[in-house]
């Protein structure tokens, strides 16, 4: 089960395994499995928001918000910057959008080396993160299903 996202056309496959496309040279969005969500879906969002941080560097939250995606579920957008270990400056930003598709969560994460690179492409961005939905090939999603 995945996370599917509509691709731009001018988007380039960086490593197909990991599902990671290139947006620029320094963007790249990377998608995730599919995941049971926590009974309280806020207590997924620290442990994403951690995820692929280099040893002794620190999750600084810009903003957070809540929206819909392009087909009505619900999404929480996180903008974040990877600070180096002892405030060394900002190594990374990252877009990072939480998915909530009942009771799966859904992944994906723009990452940006240094500060202020995403802003000129979060349109472009915003628009690839709303298009987000559930793929649940592979994985019985209703009872029907065994008697199909």
């Amino acid at each position: 089960m995945e996370l599917q996202l509509t691709i731009p056309a001018s988007w380039t496959v960086a490593d197909a395994a990991k599902r990671i496309w290139r947006v620029a040279p320094d963007v790249v969005v990377q998608t995730y499995p599919l995941f049971a969500l926590p009974d309280h879906w806020p207590d997924a969002i620290a442990p994403f928001l951690a995820l692929d941080v280099p040893a002794g560097a620190t999750v600084r939250r810009v903003s957070a918000g809540d929206g819909k995606t392009a087909l009505g579920s619900p999404i929480h957008v996180e903008r974040v910057e990877i600070v180096g270990a002892g405030g060394a400056g900002v190594l990374e930003e990252r877009l990072a959008a939480l998915y909530l598709f009942q009771e799966w969560g859904g992944r994906a994460v723009a990452r940006a080396a240094g500060r202020g690179v995403l802003g000129p492409r979060e349109a472009e961005l915003m628009e690839a993160l709303t298009s987000g939905r559930p793929d649940y090939r592979g994985h019985i999603a209703a009872i029907a299903q065994i008697f199909e």
